[in-house]
């Protein structure tokens, strides 16, 4: 569920490219490849545990399991929720859209897809106005904020400050990111993602710019990080999501225990995208512009 915010769309891509003034269609497609890495070493760390101790996943009994055929058959349910994500990404990718614009597509083409399948009701409709209106001025505060006190933070004349401390301290310039993901991971474990990025962002950013660096392989980084702060307690908020939904006797340091494999895995392709900014920024230079 975490990779939610790397794999597009992500609402905090969308707020990191406002405030940074970075192409929010190319940071969409430059978390793909993260994303995909990321999803990949889930997968083969789960059928790994799950190749050395069976019982982790037991199977289904034969009268249970399902043919090929049923299987095939199933996914008739897929198709039209591929083709929404299609349109979108694709006017992104493409350049026929822009990301507000491409908004625009998906929300027709959600209402097409639900006409198709006959769940296109005035009720549902109306609710679903009310919780974007509800999401739009939330975003619109957000903003506010973040330029008030980005505005503060420059007149008095921060972004020097910071540079030139920084610059006293003579070390380079993956050094000092390094510094900047360990400081997301410790905020991560109290804050979510939109209060970090409003906190470190006018402060992290003239860095990068001083240090000569992408910022949007900054974002793309910045967002593989943060990931983490879903499962990092005492704030992750998937830990109690989970501990919601899950049976009886199931407690919160089983939960815990449970996400801490995970927990390197994605550390692993933070370095990677640290190290190999490619990853990050190869898919986004293929756009149309």
């Amino acid at each position: 569920a975490c990779l939610a915010s790397l794999i597009p769309p992500s609402m905090a891509f969308i707020i990191y490219g406002s405030l940074a003034r970075v192409s929010v269609g190319q940071l969409f497609v430059g978390g793909v490849v993260p994303g995909l890495i990321l999803a990949s070493l889930f997968t083969l760390y789960i059928v790994i545990r799950c190749y050395l101790n069976p019982s982790l996943a037991p199977r289904l009994p034969p009268e249970e399991q399902a043919g090929w055929r049923a299987k095939f058959v199933s996914l008739r349910g897929l198709i039209l929720p591929l083709c929404l994500i299609a349109a979108v990404l694709g006017a992104i990718f493409f350049g026929v859209a822009s990301p507000t614009e491409s908004a625009s597509v998906g929300a027709a083409g959600a209402l097409a897809c639900a006409a198709v399948k006959h769940k296109l009701r005035w009720e549902d409709t109306k609710r679903v106005m009310i919780r974007t209106l509800n999401t739009s001025g939330m975003v619109l505060w957000i903003f506010i904020g973040a330029y008030c006190f980005k505005g503060v933070f420059v007149i008095s004349g921060g972004p020097q400050f910071v540079s030139q401390w920084v610059s006293n301290l003579g070390l380079g310039s993956i050094a000092i990111v390094g510094i900047m993901q360990v400081s997301f991971v410790i905020m991560g474990c109290f804050v979510q993602e939109i209060v970090i990025q409003l906190i470190s962002l006018p402060v992290f950013l003239p860095l990068i710019d001083s240090l000569g660096l992408s910022r949007l392989w900054f974002g793309v980084l910045f967002l593989t990080n943060i990931q983490m702060s879903y499962l990092t307690p005492p704030f992750g908020f998937a830990l109690f999501y989970m501990r919601g939904i899950a049976p009886k006797g199931v407690s919160m340091g089983d939960i815990i225990r449970s996400i801490l494999p995970f927990l390197p895995l994605q550390a692993i392709v933070v370095v990677i995208v640290m190290f190999f900014p490619e990853v990050a920024l190869w898919l986004p230079s293929l756009m149309l512009r």
